[in-house]
């Protein structure tokens, strides 16, 4: 648990018709987060040289997965009628789209603005 309580609210309204009003809040990434989120994108395979680079690319993107739900907060996302909840056992259902900005977002590559 960090010592420091910061929230990364990321907007939705990107994806479009319906997006508007949703969004995707997570606890933003620490520096021991980053450095295990570099090394699952950099050696994929470093647990098991053997596996295939399908196999390594697999492990890595649950392992990026287990991440940001261990760093989700709440959010809400549009099913084609209206907003839904967004809980972390279904973000690997979100978009790419939205996980990409994810990470973006918490590595701190882009600086989000808060409203207000």
């Amino acid at each position: 648990m960090s010592t420091f309580v910061v929230k990364k609210k990321i907007e939705l309204a990107f994806l479009g018709e319906g997006w508007e009003e949703a969004y995707i809040t997570f606890s933003p990434f620490s520096f021991a987060d980053n450095e295990q989120l570099l090394k699952l994108r950099s050696n994929v395979n470093v647990d098991n040289p053997e596996a295939t680079p399908q196999e390594g690319a697999e492990k890595a993107s649950k392992n990026m997965i287990a991440l940001l739900q261990e760093k989700f907060v709440e959010g809400t996302g549009y099913d084609g009628t209206g907003l839904v909840d967004i809980t972390k056992e279904n973000l690997q259902d979100l978009p790419m789209e939205i996980i990409n900005e994810a990470l973006i977002v918490l590595q701190g590559k882009k600086t989000l603005v808060p409203k207000g």
